[in-house]
């Protein structure tokens, strides 16, 4: 039989050939179209939980580490210090994507635990190839999903409760209470009964026990109640005369945009003095938090360097007895990193997201009632400074001259709305006598950063002296570790370095 087209054609005559080559060309349309369109990914189904998972702890309600939230979409539109694209971009550009798939230690995130799994990895990859959208109602839809095994959910619970002052002594005096009422039941059921150990010598002086009845448990309960309510009651009424103070202070000094920054150190917060004596200058010491032997002098090393000084229009030291021209001084900071300092402590986004200013900052993005100045770098990797003019004297009648100056750690984003965390306060109390700087004048600097690793001399913790101190701390000047866990730079990047 001669294979001509029309026979090749026709329907009875189809080959098993030519049914092959027809089912391998629509294998190939149905792979190609997988390939070109991936599965849309459900955002509050694969991502969120991620969030949920692996993120909360360092970048949730309870901890905004680098300044970033990712449980709430108006936080990621904002970004952390870095400033960094959260959203949209591709994988190359993406902050998120590249933080998670990157197989630096120093750099991954969730930093000081397991990576994500490839199979999460993949996820994001998708999630940021399809443009990495947040839809406006995933953080809403991820918080009516209840959990009652979610770990962060329980923590942020009693975080609550923890902020009530007296908490504490309430819940272990409740336990006392409980045990002591436990017991009372115990022994007149036993008593009732006639149990020998309810009569002998050691239990005798229990007697009145025996009376114990339902509506004394009621009233115990009750009085515990109150005490609870009361408390709560306090609390809030302490946070609001708190806020109405800081409300009030602000508008005294012509701000009208107040951030409310509630910290050990008060509110408005005000570094606690060094103890040295009155001086124009001073240089001061910045120690490491983390404590090993495998660290360097144990981990008592210096690092940071920090100057402040009083200087005139051009630059110049000021000194006592200097006639002061109007409006012409400023405070000038310094910072350096010593030598031996790991250089990721250094990182150009956590230099690049210093800055001074005499306004409370918070979280929250506001726009500065009052100048911002940034770090300028004077030396590449080692020094940077910054001069902050002061608003006065302004004639020869002025006779002081007070004020504080803050340093935070933050960011200032492209509409020049700034936010940040407290890290250090300048304090300049100028004494003048017709524009000539008196001998009681005095210009310093001390410390508003504080984690729980910080208290005196306690097992475990690390010496205030050791953190933060107007004398000498140890520089590194032998071998130290190389590990980012031992230097702290997972705990470091969490408190203070952009993340995400």
């Amino acid at each position: 039989m001669i294979w001509t087209h029309s026979t090749f054609c026709r329907p009875d005559h189809v080959s098993v050939f030519q049914l092959a080559f027809l089912f391998t060309w629509l294998l190939s349309l149905v792979a190609s179209g997988q390939e070109s369109n991936p599965a849309k990914i459900d955002f509050a189904k694969e991502i969120l939980p991620i969030f949920q998972a692996k993120c909360y702890s360092c970048h949730g309600p309870m901890l905004r580490s680098g300044g970033l939230r990712l449980d709430r979409r108006e936080d990621v539109l904002v970004g952390g210090y870095s400033q960094k694209p959260l959203l949209g971009g591709t994988p190359e550009t993406n902050e998120i994507y590249l933080r998670v798939s990157s197989q630096d230690p120093a750099y991954r995130m969730p930093k000081g635990a397991d990576p994500l799994t490839a199979e999460e990895i993949s996820v994001f990859h998708r999630w940021v190839e399809q443009g990495a959208i947040w839809p406006e109602l995933a953080s809403a839809a991820g918080k009516n999903q209840v959990d009652w095994f979610d770990q962060q959910a329980w923590l942020d619970y009693f975080g609550l409760w923890l902020e009530v002052p007296g908490f504490i002594f309430w819940a272990w005096g409740m336990l006392v209470v409980m045990v002591f009422l436990w017991f009372a039941e115990r022994y007149r059921q036993a008593a009732e009964k006639g149990r020998a150990w309810t009569t002998g010598r050691w239990f005798r002086w229990l007697s009145p026990l025996r009376g114990f009845r339902l509506a004394h448990f009621f009233l115990v309960a009750t009085v515990m109640g109150w005490v609870l309510t009361a408390l709560v009651v306090r609390g809030q009424s302490l946070k609001l005369q708190l806020a109405a103070n800081e409300l009030k202070i602000a508008r005294g000094n012509g701000v009208s945009n107040v951030a409310s920054v509630n910290s050990v150190y008060g509110n408005p917060p005000i570094p606690q003095h060094p103890g040295h004596a009155p001086r124009l200058k001073g240089e001061y010491y910045r120690g490491n938090c983390e404590r090993s032997p495998k660290l360097f002098n144990g981990g008592n090393y210096r690092t940071a360097t920090l100057r402040v000084s009083l200087v005139d229009s051009q630059g110049r030291e000021v000194n006592y007895g200097d006639h002061i021209e109007p409006n012409s001084l400023s405070i000038r900071f310094e910072l350096e990193r010593p030598k031996g300092t790991t250089p990721t402590l250094y990182g150009e986004g956590i230099v690049k997201g210093v800055f001074l200013t005499s306004q409370l900052v918070s979280e929250t993005p506001a726009k500065p009632d009052r100048p911002v100045v940034r770090l300028t770098e004077t030396k590449p990797g080692w020094q940077w400074e910054a001069t902050v003019p002061l608003n006065g004297p302004n004639d020869a009648a002025a006779n002081l001259l007070s004020g504080l100056i803050y340093v935070y750690q933050g960011a200032i984003d492209d509409s020049n709305k700034i936010r940040g965390s407290l890290h250090y306060g300048i304090k300049y109390d100028l004494q003048l006598k017709e524009l000539v700087l008196q001998p009681d004048s005095q210009v310093w600097l001390g410390s508003l950063f504080w984690t729980p690793t910080l208290e005196h001399p306690t097992l475990g913790k690390v010496p205030l002296k050791e953190w933060f101190n107007d004398k000498p701390i140890p520089e590194i000047t032998g071998e130290n570790s190389v590990d980012p866990l031992l230097l702290g730079i997972p705990e470091h990047e969490k408190k203070l370095k952009q993340k995400l």
